[in-house]
């Protein structure tokens, strides 16, 4: 709460996640909760009682009848006009970034919405939400530095997973058509405030799609999240896909379809024909990198782990 005591009357703001509302302590009304008010500092929790009404200015406020201390602040808390300006402390402190910063509690409440309008989207189109083992023995999916830890019950070393990949293409092979997960993965590399080595992740797969069904589905994913955090207007589910309703429209940049393979085979015919990619495909050594060590060997073609 903030307080502003004027001798015969006080005002103070009581703020909770719906929002702040203006308490008013009159003397000539309620004498014990006026009585309060002394011992009362920024950054108590309290409970007050009384009618609604309105001040001159028009602000909602309640006339307090009883206040009610649930929890007192024994510290101070960061100034109210400025907030916490020290970067360090934010991140090493949330709380108190959070206390005293209501656009900090929203972008929490955003990624709610977020997460709730991408799992919203995954399920109406037939996905299973599943959950997949953190420690593994072997780091997998991705390249990069896994953080590793000890696994006291079976005496081996285990790695926290770098992607949640591997476990859901065995669940394809398992016999599920699409299963996506919304997980946390951890990677040793690196640290900033842009930059955490534990983040959130969300992969999806789908057998017997092509590409136009995954590129379809990521522009389903990126316009339920933009309508859930307010970026753009809200898209209606069953709109026809145009100029006015596609993802580019709302969303500069990364949903922009540009075509390139026409551009690539401007002026050589036959460029981009698929026997001309195919046959290239077949004679073309692959990197090392691009295969898994379980498919190292093939008859064109010997392949490093």
């Amino acid at each position: 709460m903030q307080l502003r005591d004027l001798g015969g009357a006080a005002f103070a703001h009581v703020e909770d996640e719906s929002g702040r509302l203006q308490a008013w302590f009159r003397a000539d009304r309620a004498g014990e909760a006026h009585a309060m008010v002394p011992m009362l500092d920024l950054g108590d929790i309290v409970g007050v009682k009384g009618p609604i009404t309105r001040t001159r200015r028009g602000e909602p406020t309640v006339l307090v009848d009883t206040v009610t201390l649930l929890v007192k602040a024994l510290h101070a808390p960061p100034e109210k006009f400025h907030g916490l300006q020290d970067q360090e402390t934010r991140y090493r402190k949330r709380y108190l970034d959070l206390l005293s910063n209501a656009a900090q509690r929203r972008h929490f409440a955003t990624r709610t919405r977020l997460i709730r309008a991408l799992r919203a989207t995954l399920d109406q189109r037939g996905f299973v939400e599943v959950e997949t083992p953190i420690l593994q023995p072997i780091p997998g999916g991705g390249h990069a530095l896994p953080f590793e830890t000890h696994w006291n019950a079976l005496h081996t070393d285990v790695y926290l997973r770098i992607a949640i990949e591997l476990h859901l293409k065995r669940l394809i092979v398992g016999g599920y058509a699409r299963v996506y997960e919304i997980g946390r993965v951890f990677r040793n590399e690196g640290l900033s405030p842009r930059h955490n080595p534990e983040f959130t992740m969300l992969e999806a797969y789908q057998a017997y799609a092509t590409y136009d069904d995954m590129r379809e589905l990521t522009e389903a994913l990126i316009t339920a999240a933009a309508n859930a955090a307010a970026v753009a207007a809200p898209i209606p589910e069953d709109a026809p896909v145009t100029s006015a309703t596609a993802p580019s429209s709302c969303m500069p940049g990364p949903l922009r379809r540009r075509p390139r393979l026409g551009r690539l085979g401007r002026g050589r015919p036959g460029l981009l024909s698929a026997d001309v990619i195919s046959r290239r495909r077949l004679h073309r050594p692959l990197p090392r990198w691009s295969v898994q060590p379980s498919i190292a060997r093939c008859r064109a073609w010997t392949v490093g782990p």
